[in-house]
């Protein structure tokens, strides 16, 4: 049986050998099907490649559909212990994407002659709350164990319409708008994820796990920027050391999102925004920015939200870059 459907987008450069390697990560929504989201990802791999990053940079943009929503699919093997003969769980979604991602940065440090790519994750709806649970393992203090055999730098993470707290009180009025008013490719995508044998039922039951799991805001404060003077101060060492290498996360919301309450983002932001007025202190913290261009959170199905938010990946993705240059060769 085939895997899940995958979309792996590369760039080298034409005139001067590659000084770094990045790999864009991007983790899907539910439904889990990655077909919604060539569009996005082909612009972002088009924009990086044409920016000055693109240069000196090879640049890689991978996507995989979660388990259970492509036709003629089985359940890959990382999985298969923890699968039952019905739809998998948002745990069992989790640990497929890790293990991918472990996979995709493998393959790419291999193709690299042993340099190890920067890593940016890119997650949206429930795809960001599954980039959250990976930081979180991967994340010093723990994951390193596991990973002696791969340098995994994982740079960022970027949450788009991010489902991360209380998706229950969100309003889901308008869900059917996911398969209303769609362009010809988002349209066959759909078309071809309702004649997979269990995406409809993978779509419902993994929709209900998310209803229960996604609810308080789970992670400790390392995760969300508590840095290393802070976490001495709380008696935390753990979190001093991790302070120091810590993803930066980024977090694009809805203003008007029907998969998060508006209560739910604005208190998120409060508590765990970066104050820009602030000291400097506060750029360990997360960049949370409401769109103000009228995307929906079904952003891909559309081509011109797609753009607009594949621009917005780029723009922070340039930033993250910049602050990461390559290691000079000794």
């Amino acid at each position: 049986m085939a895997q899940p459907a995958q979309i792996f987008l590369r760039h080298t450069p034409t005139t001067t050998p590659a000084s770094q390697s990045l790999l864009i990560f991007f983790i899907t929504g539910n439904p889990g099907t990655i077909g919604y989201y060539r569009a996005t990802l082909e612009q972002i791999s088009t924009s990086l490649a044409e920016s000055s990053l693109g240069q000196n940079s090879n640049i890689h943009v991978f996507g995989s559909s979660l388990v259970g929503f492509d036709e003629h699919e089985g359940v890959p093997p990382p999985i298969s212990a923890h699968a039952s003969s019905g739809p998998l769980s948002l745990r069992a979604q989790i640990l497929y994407v890790k293990h991918t991602l472990l996979t995709a940065t493998r393959q790419i440090t291999a193709e690299d002659h042993g340099r190890a790519p920067l890593v940016i994750l890119v997650g949206h709806s429930i795809g960001a709350y599954i980039l959250l649970e990976i930081i979180s393992d991967l994340q010093p203090p723990r994951g390193q164990i596991s990973l002696e055999d791969i340098d995994l730098k994982i740079a960022s993470g970027i949450c788009l319409f991010p489902t991360v707290v209380d998706i229950a009180k969100s309003s889901t009025g308008r869900t059917m708008a996911l398969i209303t008013g769609m362009e010809p490719a988002s349209a066959k995508t759909t078309a071809q994820f309702l004649h997979s044998p269990n995406g409809v039922h993978q779509a419902l039951f993994l929709a209900a796990d998310e209803m229960r799991s996604v609810t308080s805001d789970r992670w400790n404060d390392g995760l969300w920027g508590l840095d290393a003077d802070e976490a001495t101060s709380a008696k935390l060492p753990e979190l001093a050391t991790a302070a120091q290498t810590r993803t930066k996360l980024f977090f694009y919301w809805g203003e008007n999102d029907h998969w998060v309450a508006d209560s739910t983002r604005d208190t998120l932001i409060m508590q765990r925004g970066r104050n820009v007025e602030s000291a400097q202190k506060e750029d360990r913290k997360p960049v949370m920015e409401i769109d103000q261009h009228g995307v929906p959170h079904a952003f891909p199905v559309k081509q011109a939200h797609g753009r607009i938010v594949a621009n917005k990946v780029v723009e922070w993705t340039l930033q993250i870059t910049k602050q990461h240059p390559p290691k000079q060769a000794s």
